[in-house]
């Protein structure tokens, strides 16, 4: 039998993850001990027997007027998670996962906005998850699995939930635990009988209501356009640059942790340019998650230009994208940017970048 520990006999705290969310909400003590209620309540449904990562369940935030994908992990008997990928652009991210044969460690952090709830043993957990887990007196037994909250947002590494996103966490769990109720019932129907279609529920006056929903539609994205360093330029345009051959730019994400021990847990991206012909690397530009691609880029670029002394005739990059980014300064450099199949001298300095930074290479995704 488990036991339920007895609640400590010091003042309770008013929140939690205080020191980790700094300039940032922490987690509300009632939604963290709602969190753990539900936690527990999810777990003795065991939705993994019964529900496979694909068998989305959406679930809306009338706050955000938006509809969350949840995705049950845990049939294979290796994880056991609920996953909440938040709007239509959490959505369309565990799509390109469910597409990828393999993707890497700094994409797969990069164009996720997510939380969840994973269900692993004790030794794994932080002292600030025991704490929140000892406040709420969850149950403890030798081998059990315990609840650990995260959020992920693009180019951050998991880390602590805010109030915000508790918030949305305990609507979905709580959502997740009901639907799963209907699921047990012999007349059950198949919810994902049609393709793009998923059952949606909606919290309502009598509880929650459920009902189909079309998947959300990609739209398109244009890159915004990129604010140029004009002085800068000016002053690499004053000195008459002569010109030289081709140089290929690339930018990509890492999963190199940045931060403090208390801070969120950054993603470091970086941009390279190198010279074609001879795979010459110009000194590597490096930023945090909100710093642009097409800044980034950009900056490359121009720290090529400044250590040659000279404008490229020619930048090639790996895709419609890069080059919409570069276009605007390719064009007052006097240069032109061109989409190639591959980047052959920067793909073996990013190979040995990612090696230096102890990268571990490419998730395997299926």
């Amino acid at each position: 039998m488990a036991k339920k520990k007895e609640p400590a006999s010091a003042a309770p705290a008013k929140c939690f993850f205080a020191e980790e969310l700094k300039g940032e909400e922490p987690l509300a003590r009632a939604t963290g001990l709602k969190l753990c209620r539900l936690a527990g309540e999810l777990a003795a449904h065991q939705p993994w027997a019964r529900l496979a990562e694909t068998n989305l369940v959406f679930v809306h935030d009338a706050v955000r007027g938006e509809n969350d994908a949840c995705s049950v992990m845990g049939m294979l008997g290796e994880v056991f998670s609920v996953m909440v990928y938040l709007g239509a652009e959490g959505f369309h991210f565990f799509q390109k996962l469910q597409r990828s044969v393999s993707i890497s460690a700094g994409d797969f952090f990069a164009g996720q906005r997510s939380l969840s709830v994973e269900f692993v043993p004790r030794k794994q957990l932080t002292r600030q998850d025991r704490e929140l887990l000892d406040a709420a007196a969850y149950p403890t037994e030798r081998g059990s699995f315990y609840p650990r909250f995260r959020s992920v947002r693009p180019g951050y590494q998991p880390w602590y939930a805010t109030q915000g996103e508790g918030r949305i966490l305990v609507g979905c769990l709580d959502a997740v635990a009901a639907f799963c109720q209907v699921l047990a019932r012999p007349d059950c129907p198949d919810f994902w009988e049609r393709e793009g279609v998923y059952p949606l529920v909606e919290h309502d006056e009598s509880g929650y209501d459920l009902r189909p929903l079309e998947a959300p539609k990609a739209t398109p994205m244009t890159p915004a356009p990129v604010a140029l360093d004009e002085a800068r330029i000016r002053g690499i345009l004053e000195k008459q640059p002569g010109a030289w051959g081709p140089i290929e730019a690339d930018h990509f994400h890492t999963a190199a942790r940045v931060g403090g021990p208390h801070e969120r847990p950054a993603c470091a991206k970086f941009a390279i340019a190198a010279d074609s012909g001879n795979g010459f690397a110009f000194p590597p530009v490096t930023g945090m998650p909100e710093k642009t691609t097409g800044e980034l880029l950009a900056d490359a670029i121009l720290t090529a230009v400044e250590t040659t002394g000279a404008i490229p005739k020619e930048i090639r990059v790996r895709s419609a994208e890069h080059k919409a980014l570069a276009e605007g300064l390719a064009k007052a450099l006097g240069s032109k940017v061109t989409v190639v199949k591959s980047l052959p001298a920067l793909d073996a300095v990013k190979r040995s970048l990612l090696e230096m930074l102890g990268d571990t290479g490419p998730i395997a995704m299926r």
